[in-house]
């Protein structure tokens, strides 16, 4: 008698199907069947692969964590980062100083929908030295949903000249102090000190950009000082960055070369002296000088004199007179100030000139 078979099914018991078996003990075969080279590349891929499975969501986290605590518990609304723009950004100012004028606008513990962000953002670039005047702070969100803009609309304070301070105990940073057209300091660091022309692509066109660091021009750029005229002898200490030096002879000095700062013969003014400003030192010797310089050629001092005392009361050349005498001279030289003549005297009824 034949002894009856029944055929049981694996559906529900947990255990693999047949068909699934036989595709897993296949695959077995087909390991053991590798060499070890290429059984321990697949742990690599596997062993990666559940690396990433855990790491991923690690770094989300992270990053959400990080956004909260730079930008505020307030992170509502699906916003994860945040974007300042300066829409007023001069041509002068370079990228690091840009980047640095952007971070001092985050403010820690405010979130982007915080009702107050807009007035903490605003006192907080309002001190940065190299700010002027804000006019306006505002916030929007992208199309994205997730990106929030803040947009800081300034008019920022240009370095116009260079003042060497005497401290011999200073570093190189403090003895060269740049100051903007009011007087007030600026952070010598960040200023734009290099100018390079860098091409556009393989064509022969070039565009200009500042830097503060020469580490940071690209190899291939041509790169100039940026002219600033240095301005000797002021008698009064430095203020701290942001301040403005209150003394009336660097004040003469920026008054001076504001007359003169929009001429086409400017990139040779290299010196302005106030050493004798208001005569303390020799009563009869020119209270302010110029040199004129062309590289490294040789120099020409420039007797401006004095500046007319407020509310007149005395006679002096007008400096717009004194002026007219420069261009007159440039203009008969092709341009030329610096070089051809000893002397410039700007002080008197008819231009003086000392030949060489």
């Amino acid at each position: 008698m034949a002894k009856s078979t029944t055929k049981k099914s694996n559906r529900g018991s947990g255990r693999p199907s047949p068909d699934w078996a036989g595709d897993r003990s296949s695959l077995h075969r087909r390991i053991r069947s590798m060499s070890p080279t290429s059984r321990r590349k697949i742990r690599k891929v596997i062993a990666w692969a559940l690396a990433l499975v855990v790491t991923i969501p690690t770094v989300v986290l992270g990053m959400g964590t990080l956004e909260h605590r730079i930008f505020g518990p307030g992170r509502a609304g699906g916003i994860s980062r945040i974007h300042v723009r300066l829409p007023s950004r001069p041509a002068w100012m370079p990228d690091a100083l840009a980047r640095q004028i952007a971070a001092s606008c985050i403010v820690p513990d405010v979130g982007f929908h915080a009702t107050n962000l807009t007035v903490e953002v605003f006192r907080k670039v309002k001190a940065n030295p190299w700010v002027a005047k804000v006019h306006w702070v505002r916030k929007s969100v992208c199309d994205d949903e997730m990106t929030g803009v803040v947009e800081v609309y300034c008019t920022y304070r240009k370095p116009v000249a260079k003042v060497l301070f005497s401290d011999e105990l200073a570093s190189m940073s403090q003895k060269e102090i740049y100051v903007d057209a009011e007087g007030v300091r600026l952070p010598a660091a960040q200023t734009p000190k290099f100018l390079a022309r860098l091409p556009i692509g393989r064509t022969d066109e070039t565009r200009t950009k500042t830097y503060a660091y020469f580490e940071a021009i690209p190899k291939r750029a041509k790169v100039f000082d940026v002219h600033y005229p240095v301005i000797r002898a002021v008698a009064s200490d430095p203020p701290p960055a942001g301040q403005p030096w209150r003394s009336d002879d660097l004040a003469a000095a920026l008054r001076l070369l504001a007359m003169i700062v929009d001429k086409p013969y400017y990139d040779q003014i290299t010196v302005v002296d106030v050493r004798n400003f208001d005569g303390r030192v020799a009563p009869n010797e020119p209270h302010l000088r110029l040199s004129a310089q062309i590289g490294r050629g040789r120099p020409t001092d420039i007797r401006f004199g004095r500046l007319p005392i407020p509310g007149g009361g005395d006679y002096v050349v007008s400096p717009q007179r004194k002026i007219a005498y420069l261009d007159s001279y440039a203009q008969q030289h092709d341009g030329q100030l610096g070089g051809l003549n000893d002397m410039i005297d700007l002080r008197y009824d008819q231009l003086h000139v000392s030949r060489n």
